[in-house]
């Protein structure tokens, strides 16, 4: 008796899926609509899992500095306020780097598109300049000269900006006890060279870019 049962059942399911099979191939415009209003109902669920993933990643990382930074602070300090402390510094860091992130592509999207619609404005006038004789190369190095200038004069002035707000910074995480001037060094030469090699990739493809069009 119990053989035939589980017999059944699993014919049951059989014919279930079957039909569901079937239905969903005679309506594949229906089963669309339900799984994109599914997967849109499910996304702010699955968008919530991923940032408290890196959130959780991003606290175990400052828990870890604050544990090597606060060796000799009071127990006050270095145990009892430790967890809300990381914490709003991993929620703070986690918003610097979204907003870095967001303000580095925006500028960099703005200045690569300023570049390739002035390629367009000046391309007559390298295309007459080739016709008199101007060779490629000697086309090349005015391009690359003021792509480069646009590009790389936004850097100069941030790593002149940072180099001149250090002590100021340095104070400040002095008076959150956070007094290891090393590691503030060394994350901030981190950063500034994520963000020059953001830029020297996209000045080449923009280099590359703008001497196609006025070639």
């Amino acid at each position: 008796m119990e053989l035939n049962k589980k017999n059944g059942q699993r014919i049951l399911l059989l014919v279930a899926s079957c039909v569901i099979l079937y239905w969903g191939l005679n309506n594949l415009s229906t089963l669309g609509r339900v799984l994109d209003s599914f997967l849109s109902l499910l996304s702010p669920l699955l968008l919530g899992i991923c940032i408290a993933y890196v959130v959780n990643l991003l606290l175990k990382v400052v828990e870890r500095l604050w544990d090597k930074a606060l060796k000799k602070a009071p127990e006050l300090w270095r145990i009892k306020l430790k967890r809300p402390i990381c914490l709003v510094l991993t929620m703070l860091l986690f918003l610097g780097i979204i907003l870095g992130l967001v303000c580095l592509f925006a500028t960099v999207l703005i200045v690569y598109y300023k570049q390739i619609s002035e390629g367009y404005e000046d391309r007559v006038r390298f295309q007459i300049m080739q016709k008199v004789g101007m060779s490629r190369r000697e086309v090349k190095t005015p391009i690359n000269s003021q792509v480069l200038l646009v590009f790389f004069l936004p850097l100069v002035v941030a790593g002149m900006h940072l180099a001149f707000a250090f002590p100021i910074l340095e104070k400040v995480l002095h008076i959150l006890l956070l007094s290891s001037t090393s590691l503030f060094v060394i994350c901030s030469l981190v950063t500034f060279g994520v963000f020059a090699a953001v830029y020297t990739l996209i000045y080449m493809a923009t280099a590359r870019t703008y001497y196609k069009i006025v070639r």
